[in-house]
């Protein structure tokens, strides 16, 4: 859906209603997806879906409703129901008034060509992978995919933004009989894609995978990939940096403003303006979106605030806010990870005994005000010794604290990744040399 058509379905909404107040947000997501598995293309998807989302306000009473079809009777029906729902409820007094417009950045997130290659495009890049894999006696499974996303929120304070991005991605495993390897990457500009590069790593894991070796649980040095790293931040960024949970004081920083939380080495910022990210000029709330500095030099700088958690707080909102009524607080999504000096190969040259690992999964929280999590290795952790790959390892369930997993870290890389194709960001990060890592158990998965 373009903007001409989203705004023209904001104004008739909005003129629609009774309500005092009210606002309107449309998702409008295509997706292209090429599914490949045991050396053959599967599936071919293509995947259209605007949804609309309908807020009426009758003083602190709100009420909202979505669907998925947009022609007018379904419209009507959206705003009719909104009205009713915000008419039985009971009064919100934290509710604030519905934003005007801003002044917002310009993002560069869209790239045409992105949205439009379709499936014969798709279809060659995977041709390449299972070719490859063939010529090395692998069996491969994977998925190629592109797509746009367009947003746009308008209300009757006057607010109408739109915002669009692109993304291309692909997720390789190559397998043998008992190994694998994985490689993805993506990029908002499809033919900054390095497929060749994403194969050859997924190979070249796979074969180094073969009859991997069992080791004792226990504390290890690990040299965690990018994937890996970003997994670790996706937790931080819910349970340690969310405003709200800081207001609350359940987040595992509450009260460390200032104070050393985590290894020098570590700066987290929030930039959505980063070259690498692909994220928002604003939030949903329609306030614009600032970079935020979270850690520096690991001191524990502050969270990320919508408006109602940063009046609570005495904070400014940062621009990261959920639609209203929201419970969950402000997200940091386009997290990135100042690197350091050194290159994986260099990491890995300097370390005397420890594991590398390529991407968890399986990764939940046991503890959330202490940030434990538990997940498990995956398609790739090596055994490294004496500053060199000795061997592979099976996988490993890993029990950690993410704040005391950063304080441990000993090495930051140079090499930025954005590891995540989340709509509106994701993380760029380097790989982290961490000392004393918990692998509680061994898995047979």
């Amino acid at each position: 859906m373009k903007a001409k058509a989203m705004q023209a379905i904001c104004k008739k909404m909005l003129k629609w209603t009774s309500a005092p107040t009210a606002e309107v947000r449309i998702h409008s997501f295509r997706q292209g997806l090429t599914r490949f598995a045991d050396n053959s293309i599967t599936q071919n998807v293509q995947e259209l879906t605007d949804g609309v989302t309908f807020t009426a306000r009758f003083g602190n009473r709100i009420g909202s409703a979505s669907s998925t079809s947009v022609d007018d009777a379904s419209l009507k029906r959206v705003v009719s129901e909104a009205e009713r729902v915000a008419r039985a409820v009971n009064p919100d007094k934290d509710l604030l008034p519905f934003l005007g417009m801003k002044k917002y950045k310009k993002m560069l997130g869209f790239v045409r060509k992105t949205a439009d290659t379709g499936p014969d495009f798709r279809a060659r890049q995977v041709g390449k992978v299972i070719k490859a894999a063939k010529a090395k006696r692998l069996t491969t499974a994977g998925i190629y995919s592109n797509s746009v996303a367009r947003i746009a929120i308008a209300n009757t304070a006057g607010l109408f933004v739109t915002h669009a991005n692109s993304n291309a991605s692909t997720s390789i495993t190559m397998m043998t009989k008992d190994s694998a390897g994985w490689a993805s990457d993506g990029h908002r500009d499809i033919d900054k894609i390095p497929i060749k590069n994403v194969i050859d790593t997924a190979i070249d894991k796979a074969l180094k995978s073969h009859k991997p070796k069992a080791i004792k649980p226990g504390k290890y040095t690990v040299i965690l990939e990018p994937d890996a790293v970003s997994n670790l931040l996706l937790f931080l960024a819910w349970g340690g940096l969310n405003g709200l949970a800081l207001y609350e004081k359940r987040s595992c920083f509450s009260g460390m403003q200032n104070k050393l939380v985590v290894n020098p080495k570590i700066t987290l910022t929030d930039d959505a303006y980063h070259p690498l990210q692909n994220g928002m000029p604003f939030d949903w709330e329609g306030m614009p979106r600032q970079a935020v500095t979270l850690i520096e030099k690991g001191r524990f700088i502050d969270g990320v605030y919508d408006r109602g958690t940063a009046k609570k707080a005495k904070k400014k909102p940062t621009g990261h806010g959920q639609p209203q009524p929201n419970t969950w607080g402000a997200f940091p999504g386009n997290m990135v990870v100042e690197p350091g000096d050194a290159t994986l190969d260099e990491m890995i040259a300097s370390l005397d005994r420890g594991i590398l690992v390529t991407q968890f999964h399986y990764t939940n929280i046991i503890n959330p005000k202490k940030l434990d999590i538990t997940g498990m290795t995956r398609s790739g952790t090596f055994w490294v010794e004496k500053g060199k790959i000795k061997y592979p390892i099976k996988n490993m369930r890993f029990t950690q604290g993410v704040p005391l997993a950063l304080r441990n870290v000993r090495m930051v890389g140079k090499d930025l990744k954005n590891a995540s194709s989340l709509f509106g960001g994701g993380f760029v990060v380097p790989p982290l040399m961490i000392k004393d890592f918990t692998f509680s158990s061994g898995t047979d998965f």
